[in-house]
Formats: structure tokens, C-alpha cells, sequence
């Protein structure tokens, strides 16, 4: 059954993105905020990471984690 709703992936959905948008990201791809944001956001994923990997110590299949 199709959802007649859910739109087919080859279908060109996306649109040109304005100008004033893209200056606007690139304004804030330089920002300090976003940048601590970001590490913020990072370290706390990474740490994340870690506790998960000892908790499940020799059972985990993700090679990050050292599994194979």
C-alpha cells in the first residue's frame, strides 16, 4: 500500500536556496556561540559513546567501540 502523502524519492523536491538565507549561514557558521554549541553538543555525544561502550564491553559490534 502507497501512501499517496509520502512524496517519491526520485522526485525533485528541493527548491534553490535565496540568497539572503545562504549569507545568513554563512554569517553564522562563523559564529562563537555555534561553534561552543557545537563542542558542547559533541562532547556530551562522545561521552555518551564511551559509557555505552563499557557498559556493553566485548558485545558491541561497532568498531568504535573496538568491536568487530
Amino acid at each position: 500500500m502507497v501512501d499517496a502523502a509520502v512524496v517519491p524519492p526520485e522526485a525533485r523536491t528541493l527548491a534553490r536556496t535565496p540568497t539572503g538565507v545562504q549569507a545568513a549561514l554563512r554569517a553564522l557558521s562563523n559564529s562563537r556561540f555555534f561553534a561552543a554549541a557545537y563542542q558542547r553538543v559533541r562532547a556530551a555525544l562522545d561521552s555518551l559513546l564511551v559509557r555505552i561502550c563499557v557498559r556493553y564491553a566485548g558485545t558491541c559490534s561497532n568498531p568504535i567501540c573496538g568491536g568487530r
